[in-house]
């Protein structure tokens, strides 16, 4: 087995080298971070592009009314963005748990 092990462990004679150890252990916890803010940044992008959805609604019967059709393309591009946001950032949340559970 190469070392360093995928653990913070006993190294190759049983003995953890000074210093590595914690350092090991320290970054073992990372994906699980990230996982943590890219779930919480999927949540936020989310809420926006539901906020934004309800835009588009409102300004769809507004431009109806008043005949102006360019403020309905930006709404619906704003909800375009957060919404493809939200969804990538959900997956790499997911692929961040993942590598965290096989870490």
């Amino acid at each position: 087995m190469p070392w360093p092990p995928a653990f913070a462990g006993a190294g190759p004679e049983g003995k953890s080298p000074q210093g590595l150890a914690p350092l090991m252990v320290r970054h073992l916890g990372r994906p699980w971070d990230l996982a943590i803010v890219f779930g919480e940044l999927s949540v936020v992008a989310h809420v926006l592009a539901k906020q934004t959805w309800e835009g588009f609604k409102a300004a769809l019967k507004d431009d109806a009314a008043h005949g102006m059709s360019d403020v309905a393309y930006l709404r619906a591009w704003d909800f375009r963005y957060w919404h493809t946001v939200g969804l990538w950032s959900a997956w790499i949340s997911i692929l961040c748990s993942v590598a965290w559970l096989i870490a």
